[in-house]
């Protein structure tokens, strides 16, 4: 092969992968490291705290948004794989978030005082207060089953392989296009708004959300 001549600008092969897709698989993988981890974690505890399954269910909305992300650079022979990843993943971010809104109406319920109520609306208050008991510890049961069934069935091992899939040539402009579509997504999978980043306007594409995004576009908190 002849060396370029000094001063001569060397072009890259028109259909050279862009340094955004290993980017973006590179953050969906640490996302999906955390959420793994996280998913142990809830199994083996008998009653995850509120926080705990705020955490799980946030790592499970970005890490779907991530699948999407990533499913949209792929070729199209590929992005039938990872739909169906797609949609386990909404199931259980579905599931994490049906158990903590319930055990979060149950606290407040249980902090409302009973003085100066009849008798018989105080029965009834309790029949209610152990019916939602008797939910909040269904709900957990059947979540924790749900998360084990998934992780053994190999969710996350599917994932990881899905992100080890060649993106098509034209996987960095299909980034760009879905990135700025789906500036509202990406703001909710984010952590609370801050406003902008120091020091004036966002970049391209940024919602300006505060959190941090990486080139790839994905959030990085």
């Amino acid at each position: 092969m002849t060396a370029p001549r000094p001063g001569r600008r060397v072009l890259a092969p028109r259909n050279a992968p862009s340094v955004r897709t290993p980017r973006l698989a590179a953050a969906v993988e640490r996302i999906l490291a955390r959420v793994a981890a996280q998913v142990d974690d809830a199994i083996q505890a008998t009653h995850p705290s509120a926080e705990d399954l705020h955490q799980l269910h946030r790592g499970f909305r970005r890490l779907r948004l991530g699948i999407e992300l990533w499913v949209r650079v792929l070729p199209a022979r590929d992005r039938e794989v990872g739909l169906p990843l797609e949609r386990r993943t909404k199931r259980l971010a579905r599931l994490v978030g049906e158990v903590r809104d319930r055990d979060i109406v149950l606290a407040l319920f249980e902090e409302v005082p009973g003085a100066g109520a009849r008798p018989e609306e105080t029965e009834e208050f309790h029949r209610f207060l152990a019916r939602l008991r008797d939910d909040a510890r269904t709900g957990r049961e059947l979540l924790r089953a749900s998360l084990r069934t998934e992780r053994d069935a190999g969710l996350f091992v599917e994932i990881r392989s899905l992100l080890e899939r060649t993106p098509s040539p034209r996987g960095a402009s299909e980034l760009r296009t879905l990135i700025s579509g789906r500036a509202g997504l990406i703001t909710r999978a984010c952590a609370a708004p801050t406003g902008r980043p120091p020091g004036g306007r966002p970049p391209s594409g940024c919602t300006g959300c505060g959190s941090g995004c990486d080139s790839s576009g994905m959030p990085t908190s």
